[in-house]
This record gives structure tokens, sequence and C-alpha cells, in this order.
């Protein structure tokens, strides 16, 4: 009864925040516009535990497709409920220990196939891991139908999650080096560390899907800022790298897939060359 209480406090007192165009730091300070999700995920009448969740989600080896609740999880977890991407209803579990992390998750809605969630976790380092999956509950078992995305921060985070009419709409970070995959399904001889900066403090761009499918990118010129010359000379194809995507950017900076194509044309032509 307590948590349901707090639940409904933290519904009625949130307000929708705006997307912070910084690259992310910490989980805690990323702000996004997710709204409010009424779902939560029940078992035994109980919301399911972030440690129970995280078990889908191994650091090492195969991920489970599934895991079963009665042997792998207790009804009498501790955990709370706090505001994390701008979601005033996530299930928070913070690690015990000195430089403490967290285990999280967020649920957005649910789909056909089964409920939306993301999950966070922080072992205590500079890497805020979240992921994106569909999972659905029968019995005691819960399941992992889809997994669809997930990184650190700027190497695959997830951000502005939401499900509208069904559709699962969300962004996904991005770094140089992901900018070829993302353009044509492949690294095209683009190598990360080598010829493209591809840090987790390094989003250059924010990858928007439906369903998984591509639908435009934006360009997020702020992100040269943070960087020099010496930076900027540790990688092949940097510094040309800068130059188009500054010129892009100025011009247009939100593209559709297709533009986004014909720009990456452009830096291969440009910088790559044959």
């Amino acid at each position: 009864m307590k948590i349901f209480l707090v639940l409904v406090v933290l519904f009625l007192s949130s307000a929708v925040n705006e997307a912070s165009a910084a690259a992310p730091q910490k989980a805690k300070d990323i702000v996004s516009k997710e709204k409010t999700s009424p779902y939560q995920l029940m078992w035994k009448g109980k919301m399911i535990s972030p440690q129970c969740i995280d078990r889908l989600n191994p650091m090492e080896g195969e991920p489970p497709k599934e895991i079963n609740l009665k042997e792998s999880c207790s009804v009498d977890a501790k955990f709370e409920i706090e505001k994390m991407n701008g979601k005033p209803d996530t299930i928070v579990e913070t690690h015990n220990g000195d430089n403490a992390g967290y285990t999280a998750y967020q649920v957005y809605g649910k789909i056909p196939t089964g409920y939306v969630v993301s999950t966070l976790w922080n072992g205590g380092g500079t890497g805020h891991f979240s992921n994106l999956m569909v999972v659905d509950i029968k019995g005691d078992k819960l399941y992992v139908r889809d997994r669809i995305s997930g990184g650190d921060r700027c190497n695959g985070g997830i951000a502005n999650i939401r499900v509208e009419k069904e559709t699962l709409i969300f962004n996904k970070y991005i770094t140089p080096a992901d900018f070829p995959d993302i353009a044509y399904g492949q690294d095209k001889g683009i190598k990360a560390y080598e010829d493209l900066e591809a840090s987790a403090m390094s989003c250059f761009g924010e990858a928007v899907y439906h369903n998984n499918n591509l639908v435009s990118v934006t360009l997020n010129k702020d992100s040269l800022a943070s960087y020099d010359e010496v930076w900027t000379a540790k990688y092949k194809y940097q510094k040309c790298f800068n130059q188009v995507f500054a010129a892009q950017a100025d011009k247009k900076a939100d593209l559709s897939k297709d533009e986004f194509k014909v720009f990456m044309d452009g830096f291969f032509k440009t910088c790559v060359k044959p």
C-alpha cells in the first residue's frame, strides 16, 4: 500500500522535462521527454525488483531468453521509486559498498508482444549502461520477447523512449565511428578508435527508430566543442569528418534516413576516397 501511495504522489507531481542537448554524463543527470507509464511489472502482487530484471542482462555470457521468477527472484527485495531520465516511477536498487552503483528499470508501456522495458546499470564507475527490450510474464516465468538495443552512454545508450499507438519509438546515441553502420548497415572499413572517435563521451548524434527501424538522425554540433586538435589528430579521418559534419549541421541537423546516407556518401567521397 505504501509503494502504491508513493507512486500516486510521484505521478501527480511529475512534469515532463525537455531533453538535454549535451552528451550524457551520469544516468541520473540525463533528462529526456519520457512520460510516466501506468504499467508496472508485477509478480505475486508486488513489483519485480531491479536485481531480478538485471538477470536478463548478464555482463558476460549468453543472455537468457527467460528466467524462473520463483527460483531467481525474491518477493521481499528492497528497492526505491526514484526519478531518472525524467521518469519519476523508476524502480531503483542501490548497490552496497564503496562507490556503490545501482540497478534500475523503467516500464514505458505495452505493445502486442509485451511490456517495453529499459534497464539501467552502473557498477560504481564511469559506465552507465542502458538496454531496451520487450518482456512478458506468464505464471512464474519472465520472458524476453525482443532485445532491441543498448549500450554505455554515447556507445548506443538509449533515450526518449515512448510508445505511441503500439509503436515503439526511441533514440540511440551514436559516435562518429557508428555513422557508417547507421547509414549502410556495415562499417565500410572504418575502424573505431583508429579512423574515427568512438568513446562513450562522444555523442555526435541521435538515431531515431520506430519499431527498431531507422527513421532519422539528428546531428549534435555541440559535441565538437569538447575536443581540440590534439584529440582530433589521434584518428585518421577525424579532422576531415569534423569539417564535413559541422558544415552539414549548420545547413541542416535533422536528417531523414535517406538524407543521412547522402551526408555519409559525402564524407567517404571527401575524406576517405577510393
